[in-house]
């Protein structure tokens, strides 16, 4: 594929540093080698996972190397289009392993009966059209778009009718929602932190339901949404105190 002149990648947001890499030529010294593996690493930490840390929970260093060495063997071109395809070729195999590892986390089995999905409330037809729409599906399945087909309803507030036991089931279902598509995901996110970090005067039944890695991976959600907004921070950090 030698002298094939691709330009960058579409759906990244490339920074002005990066640009400038369409300027350096790829010798493919173990130097340069060494240069390419820390970009597609530190690109990893900022687009896909969030910390170095995260990175090598999913795939050791060893694995990353070898895994840049290849694709950098079988795609020799200018620097920046050799790391795109690096960093491709990464991404994908981590994204991988995140996701066996979340389905570890949060398993799509046992799923809630009807009877536990929403709290019942006498005539509130919003509750009885969220059992229907969640009933029998698991929680890999639901996604905005089918939320919005299925359950007329604001989603903040499907989140406050469902039991304890539903919440920490679709728990992973609606912080996707959250992340995927903020600008419509109404004020779900608060009502994940309210159900959280609320004051009450017996133990909160969602977290009882929640592991200690489900706690952590919980917590990162609500920092990462709040931390940079000081009027929740007072409830960040009573949602700290609960799932630590």
């Amino acid at each position: 594929m030698s002298g094939i002149n691709r330009p960058l990648g579409k759906g990244i947001n490339w920074d002005a540093e990066t640009i400038e890499l369409q300027n350096i030529d790829w010798k493919g010294s173990e130097q340069d080698f060494r240069r390419l593996l820390s970009y597609v690493k530190a690109w990893l930490v900022k687009k896909e996972v969030g910390s170095e840390d995260e990175l090598f929970t999913y795939v050791s260093k060893e694995e990353l190397e070898a895994m840049v060495r290849q694709a950098a063997g079988e795609y020799e071109d200018r620097f920046a289009s050799l790391a795109f395809w690096c960093f491709q070729r990464a991404k994908f195999f981590v994204r991988r392993r995140m996701n066996e590892h979340f389905l570890k986390m949060f398993p799509v089995e046992p799923l809630p009966s009807a009877s536990e999905i929403a709290v019942p409330f006498e005539g509130d037809s919003d509750r009885a059209a969220l059992t229907a729409c969640l009933v029998g599906r698991k929680w890999t399945s639901i996604k905005l778009e089918y939320l919005r087909g299925a359950y007329l309803g604001d989603l903040s507030e499907a989140f406050t009718y469902l039991t304890p036991k539903a919440q920490a089931y679709f728990l992973p279902a609606f912080i996707r929602v959250c992340r995927e598509e903020p600008q419509v995901s109404d004020a779900l996110p608060a009502s994940i932190l309210l159900a959280v970090a609320r004051k009450i005067p017996y133990p909160n039944a969602l977290l009882a339901q929640l592991t200690l890695e489900q706690k952590g991976y919980l917590l990162k959600f609500l920092e990462e949404h709040y931390q940079a907004e000081p009027e929740w921070l007072e409830c960040l950090e009573e949602a700290r105190k609960q799932l630590r």
